[in-house]
């Protein structure tokens, strides 16, 4: 059995015994944000204005940094009808504020990338996989939205994550190093690594993989290898 077919096949057997517990995934509803909002920032406490804008994008369905591309935020309740975590994934803002990348290209990556802005899952309930089930209901979601490559970056103080997201079939990267995807023309876009943080990423089609790349130098210098390679395929031809 495949890496692929073990997880749907571990993701299916924790959908059973919540499901027969009377738990339960769905998108969050207008009201909601606030309650999203209280979860999400267990996953940065130090920096809990970085999840104010999910407040409004759940109660409004309008999101004002990210009206050009994909948003999605998911719950886990229980029979009683109370959350027990959230995720939230959005197109990645700072790809497309990047002078450097050009609009038509900007628009095709709205669609086609996503990021993990908050998985978080409330104290009392951890250890009941909630976390992978949310993962695994955003790569569904996503996937059907057309996006092509899923990225998740976790603070470096938690080193355990590491693990987490390589279980759940992400490709962790070093401490430090930067994220390459190929772009139109031969470009090479260059993500850094978030403040404090690691990073990861999975491809969400089968057209998405890394391969051997080459980055150029100054002049008169020879171009070097590109660290952990370059992530092809993200955007449809």
């Amino acid at each position: 059995m495949g890496r692929k077919s073990r997880e749907r096949a571990a993701a299916l057997s924790i959908r059973r015994k919540l499901s027969s517990e009377g738990v339960s995934i769905r998108e969050a509803r207008p009201g909601e944000g606030r309650l999203v909002y209280e979860l999400a920032r267990l996953v940065d406490p130090d920096h809990p204005e970085s999840f104010q804008n999910v407040i409004n994008t759940i109660d409004t369905g309008v999101d004002s940094t990210h009206s050009a591309g994909l948003h999605l935020n998911l719950v886990v309740e229980n029979k009683d009808g109370k959350l027990l975590g959230a995720l939230s994934a959005v197109s990645p803002l700072d790809w497309l504020q990047d002078p450097d990348i050009d609009l038509l290209t900007k628009n095709a990556l709205a669609r086609s990338v996503a990021t993990v802005e908050a998985l978080a899952i409330a104290p009392q309930a951890r250890g009941m996989r909630l976390g992978l089930l949310l993962l695994k209901n955003a790569e569904e979601h996503l996937r059907a939205s057309g996006c092509r490559l899923l990225i998740a970056d976790f603070i470096r103080s938690h080193p355990h994550l590491a693990q987490y997201y390589t279980k759940a079939g992400f490709t962790v990267l070093p401490e430090g190093q930067f994220l390459y995807v190929g772009l139109p023309k031969g470009t090479i876009f260059q993500r850094p690594p978030h403040t404090d943080c690691r990073t990861s990423w999975k491809a969400l089609s089968s057209a998405v993989t890394a391969q051997p790349g080459l980055l150029a130098q100054g002049q008169g210098q020879n171009p070097v290898p590109v660290p952990g390679g370059v992530i092809v395929g993200v955007l449809p031809l």
